[in-house]
């Protein structure tokens, strides 16, 4: 009986199957910091799956500024099924708002400044 079970579970698609089925490498999504650690934070994708954010793919934003609950934009930049994994990366969704936002006034640090009150007004 037991063979039979692992083998039927074996057949139900893995969370990030799922998640690749809705979304791509490349699209953008938003979610909750649900774990926060010395590598990067944990965001929440769904109800089945987290995806990582390692600290250097957070800048702007700074990791010790960072609480759980917090909103963070991401951009999915790996999905790997086989080991039920989502990377994310927030540097990609930041480059792109700075360049379209590019002009004397907008500054990096102006960015900074206005993703941290985003955060805060929460």
């Amino acid at each position: 009986m037991k063979k039979f079970l692992s083998q039927e579970k074996s057949l139900q698609p893995s969370p990030a199957e799922k998640f690749a089925k809705e979304y791509k490498v490349g699209d953008e999504i938003e979610g909750e910091v649900v774990n926060k650690t010395d590598f990067g934070v944990f965001i929440k994708l769904n109800d089945e799956i987290d995806g990582l954010i390692k600290k250097e793919e957070l800048s702007p934003l700074d990791l010790d500024e960072i609480k759980e609950g917090d909103k963070i934009k991401a951009e999915i930049v790996t999905i790997d099924p086989q080991k039920n994994r989502v990377r994310l990366s927030h540097k990609k969704v930041a480059k792109r708002g700075i360049k379209k936002n590019n002009s004397p006034n907008n500054s990096l640090g102006e960015y900074i400044k206005e993703a941290l009150k985003k955060n805060e007004n929460k």
